[in-house]
């Protein structure tokens, strides 16, 4: 069974998820909060704000498990004009210090997310929050934030890791940017010592956001476990938030990223290190380099069965085959 075939599947099987309740979502006074009406999220695993003379409860996001860890993620969709301050509101009230965004404001003329932090030393204020930028930092295919949000009279930082390269409904041109990506997104975490939820959005806040979890789901499978199973990681996902993973490239990429890493594990070299081994390579000796670039070669990805969850996705999958 190819990939696409897989894939699809996975769209045939949103008839299964029909009993998954959007009572909430749905509600008159709460539609407007939705970017989008058909991706609403479900009662069982919606983020339940602190109810307020304004704003009510609602806000467009679920708490999403990852592999064996409960809640790891929130995914939410990018930030309407009228849900900034609810945005802002759910950081502070589940005390997440991470957010991983992987749109951009605008995407070919049309706009996907309401800018919700400031510029560089500048401030923005909601209400009783109050957002400052006081760090800003371009690295390749991302940028990194240093937020400070004070909420009387008490203050917290936040990173926020903002993937610029990835194409809305399509897939970034290379990996190694999303491998490096989510490394420093995971060491931060864990510098905040606090085992918090890291808030995923995109746009709708299931493509692109539902890929990226997904990622890191495997790749702790991975470690845990001699074979993994991507058609069941995605429909996992799928009965915590609609439409995770939203395309077939998008499927696609996970199986090459999950090969990627049981295959080159650790690539980066530091700096100092980098002199001798590019003379290693230059002189012809047998050199980390040489041996990551025979890994390389025996990585293939096209969309045949050797890869795939195979049949009804029972059945695990090693990676890569």
């Amino acid at each position: 069974m190819s990939l696409k075939e897989q894939f699809q599947k996975l769209l045939n099987s949103y008839t299964r998820l029909q009993g998954l309740k959007t009572t909430t979502a749905s509600m008159p006074e709460n539609k407007t909060k939705n970017r989008f009406k058909n991706i609403l999220p479900y009662e069982h695993t919606r983020v339940v704000l602190t109810e307020n003379e304004d704003g009510g409860d609602y806000i467009n996001a679920n708490y999403i498990d990852c592999f064996n860890v409960p809640g790891k993620y929130i995914a939410t969709q990018g930030p309407l004009p009228k849900t900034e301050k609810d945005f802002w509101r759910m950081i502070w009230e589940t005390e997440s210090q991470v957010i991983v965004m992987l749109t951009n404001p605008f995407e070919k003329g049309k706009k996907k997310c309401q800018k919700y932090w400031p510029d560089y030393n500048q401030q923005k204020k909601y209400q009783s929050f109050n957002i400052t930028c006081v760090h800003e930092e371009v690295l390749g295919c991302y940028t990194r934030r240093s937020l400070i949000i004070a909420y009387n009279d008490n203050t917290r930082n936040i990173t926020q890791f903002h993937y610029t390269t990835w194409p809305d409904h399509s897939v970034p041109l290379t990996t190694s940017g999303l491998h490096r990506f989510k490394k420093a997104v995971l060491e931060q975490q864990q510098v905040t010592k606090k085992n918090k939820p890291i808030i995923v959005h995109c746009s709708a806040g299931a493509g692109r956001t539902g890929t990226f979890i997904a990622f890191d789901s495997l790749t702790m499978e991975m470690q845990k476990k001699t074979c993994i199973n991507v058609f069941e990681t995605v429909m996992n996902l799928r009965k915590q938030r609609m439409d995770m993973v939203q395309n077939v490239k998008q499927y696609m990429l996970l199986h090459k990223l999950a090969a990627e890493v049981y295959v080159l594990k650790q690539t980066d070299t530091p700096l100092m290190d980098l002199e001798t081994k590019i003379r290693d390579l230059e002189s012809g000796k047998k050199s980390s380099f040489t041996v990551e670039m025979k890994k390389l070669a025996s990585l293939q990805f096209e969309d045949h069965p050797c890869t795939c969850a195979l049949d009804s996705g029972d059945r695990d999958v090693v990676v890569p085959c």
